[in-house]
């Protein structure tokens, strides 16, 4: 147990370089600025390993029960490993109300308490390990490929504060704790999106992408709301174990709610539709900090967050068919996007879109660990695409424009090794991660119990959008590294050190051979992450048995298909750039007005321009011109009335002995006259008479 309770260490460690290198860095120097950042993600990795790694996964925690600041909960259902909660002080501690749940979600907790701790399982150990490995590999690249930047040590205090933030979120014990971490690489993205901040597009990214994340934070916080009312706590260790023993709760309209409003958050962080629009833009920031938003932090953690409460999205069968309908439907639709696109970020950008829509496809399935599956090895190879695109950037003096490469693949032979690895990988080759963890998510597709029509629906578009996958991607690696040479005279292309190539041939390895930690059942059942997600408890089913079709049959027809997709889409590739072909400006040409809408993104951007974006300009405008036509006129209005009062009466206080014998002389003539008139005597009668009456 004592490794455990060092586990603080892991989130604090990045936390203290940020420290280091935010308040020191411009002091420090380039090389202790590269030491303090990858040092301290280099110990947050070993600590993640052999500390909390080795007795989570060991399942050598021990006994339930309170270890000192340790409690360890038996939540070993049907082969899942156990949890331990670490609590550091307890943070949260508010009264409630005690009484009946709405909907048969137990009685309420007499107080509301949220410590601040983390939450430890199985789960919990692989996106820590997904996230300070990856992280590191991409600190190192970074301290390389940021050297001659001004500022250095201000691009590696955030980097190491996005780290941390993103371990805090995925080590926390509760929802609160997990929106803390939430926030912060909200944060962090909008600093490093904008880290050009003299640049004009950088920090207009940052902040569309600020913005956006906040409309999925506010479904998130109301989710969050729902669960607490609903069932007392937000504790991963007492809210679980409720929503599932909840019956009552299963399939109400407040199940639907819950979980819908759950999912816009998860939406704004992995850029599911309709929040996906900020992602393409945050391309704008250097790419080590592409590399990992897309690979190891934030877009993951819409996708974590369901994993997370599984058992909130299993209570209501019809969001979990709104998340896999939703995913599916982003996946084609960035598929779409990515196939006209030229610049090679932005690419490997709606790449990372339609990736993440595979995930949440197969999470609304109930097929969890095929959604953690494909976590786990697009890190591995998204991460590799996006430094070895910024290797051909480096190479190319900053060009990023594809139609102005090609013949790369002899200048830079190391950059198109790894980059073929990747691509492969993405594509869907066989035998490489990204081939065993999307057919099992297509294999999961076919798997749910949705309904026969619904099914296949999700399968076929899933299926297509391989086909596009496998078609875009190596129009990518053709169009860089085959044929003649379109770069500008003047610029003289060459290979990346060393400092960050060897981060890419580690990644490249790993792209290879992540596929087996979870191969498919026909070939091992010896699956590790099927040890880290507790089983479906309400929806998700085998393979369609109502058609009376073999599982082996049924399996190969699977896994043919996923094949035949990854060919069809790298022979037409082949044909189209490989080999010069003229057909995609052809197509181009004759079918202009489908190739604009996918050039422009379908308008999507334009759509929300019209219907939010200049709305609230033209409220703005006239609440400006109200506040300096109406309030400011008042304001001035009144400092005008008082001037002239001021001028008026300042003549009755001149000094000046004449003017004011003069006044009396008016007010005694007045009262004369007001005297001498029958109403002015009658009234002043009636005084006296009242006065000694």
């Amino acid at each position: 147990m004592s490794g455990l309770s060092w586990l603080w260490l892991v989130p604090a460690l990045p936390f203290v370089g940020f420290l280091l290198n935010g308040l020191l860095g411009r002091r420090l120097g380039r090389g202790m600025v590269r030491a303090v950042a990858c040092g301290v993600m280099l110990a947050a990795a070993l600590v993640t390993s052999f500390l909390v790694a080795l007795p989570i996964l060991g399942g050598n925690l021990g006994d339930p029960g309170e270890h000192g600041s340790v409690t360890v909960h038996d939540m070993n259902r049907d082969g899942v490993g156990d949890a331990a909660e670490i609590v550091l002080w307890q943070w949260i501690e508010a009264g409630a109300k005690q009484g009946q749940a709405p909907a048969g979600g137990g009685q309420f907790l007499s107080a509301l308490s949220i410590p601040f701790g983390f939450h430890v399982d199985g789960l919990t150990v692989v996106m820590m390990l997904v996230i300070t490995w990856i992280g590191f590999l991409i600190h190192v690249y970074a301290s390389s490929y940021m050297w001659d930047d001004d500022g250095y040590w201000r691009f590696f205090a955030y980097l190491n504060l996005f780290v941390s933030m993103m371990l805090i979120l995925v080590m926390g014990s509760s929802f609160v704790m997990m929106f803390v971490g939430w926030e912060g690489v909200g944060l962090c993205s909008y600093l490093l999106i904008g880290f050009y901040f003299k640049q004009e597009v950088p920090p207009t990214a940052g902040m569309k992408a600020f913005l956006v994340n906040r409309v999925g934070d506010f479904g998130f916080l109301l989710g969050m709301l729902l669960l607490m009312l609903t069932f007392g706590s937000l504790r991963y260790s007492e809210l679980i174990p409720r929503v599932e023993a909840a019956g009552g709760y299963v399939g109400t309209n407040l199940a639907l709610l819950t979980a819908l409003l759950l999912f816009v958050g998860a939406c704004g962080k992995s850029a599911q539709l309709p929040l996906h629009v900020w992602l393409p833009d945050a391309m704008a920031g250097p790419t080590p900090v592409s590399a990992l938003i897309h690979a190891a932090t934030m877009v993951t953690a819409g996708v974590y967050l369901v994993i997370r409460g599984n058992a909130i999205f299993q209570a209501s069968p019809t969001a979990s068919l709104v998340i896999a309908v939703v995913g599916v439907a982003t996946a084609l639709l960035a598929a779409t996007i990515a196939l006209v696109q030229n610049d090679l970020k932005k690419i490997l950008a709606y790449s990372t879109v339609s990736q993440l829509g595979y995930m949440f496809l197969a999470v609304g399935t109930g097929a969890y660990v095929a959604g953690l599956f494909h976590l786990v090895t697009h890190a591995f190879f998204k991460a590799l695409l996006f430094l070895g695109a910024g290797s051909v950037s480096h190479g190319l003096h900053g060009e990023l424009d594809i139609r102005k490469m090609g013949g790369l693949k002899k200048v830079m032979p190391h950059t198109h090794r790894v980059m073929l690895v990747a691509t492969l990988a993405i594509a869907g080759f066989p035998g490489l991660s990204g081939f065993f963890s999307k057919d099992e998510i297509l294999a999961s597709a076919v798997g749910s119990a949705f309904g026969p029509s619904v099914v296949w629906a999700l399968w076929g578009a899933g299926i297509l959008t391989a086909v596009l996958t496998s078609f875009y991607m190596f129009r990518l690696y053709f169009r860089t590294f085959s044929g003649e040479p379109r770069w500008s005279d003047g610029v003289h292309a060459h290979e990346s050190p060393w400092l960050m190539l060897g981060p890419l041939y580690v990644l490249a390895f790993l792209s290879v051979v992540g596929g087996f930690l979870n191969l498919p059942h026909y070939i091992t059942h010896t699956r590790f992450l099927e040890a880290v997600i507790s089983p479906c408890l309400c929806h998700a089913g085998a393979l369609l048995t109502e058609f009376h079709v073999p599982h082996g049959l049924l399996e190969a027809a699977l896994v043919a298909a996923a094949v035949g997709a990854f060919a069809l889409g790298l022979f037409l590739a082949w044909s189209w750039y490989a080999k010069g072909s003229e057909t995609p400006q052809r197509l181009a040409e004759r079918h202009s007005t489908i190739h604009g809408l996918l050039s422009g993104k379908w308008r999507i951007d334009e759509i929300y321009a019209a219907l939010f974006v200049e709305p609230f300009r033209r409220l703005c405008d006239w609440a400006s011109s109200f506040d300096r036509w109406v309030v400011d006129g008042l304001v001035e209005l009144t400092g005008i009335g008082t001037t002239l009062a001021g001028e008026i009466f300042r003549h009755v206080s001149s000094g000046r002995v004449r003017t004011y014998a003069l006044a009396v002389f008016i007010g005694a003539v007045g009262l004369t006259l007001w005297l001498m008139s029958g109403r002015g005597i009658s009234q002043l009668l009636g005084y006296f008479t009242a006065a000694i009456g």
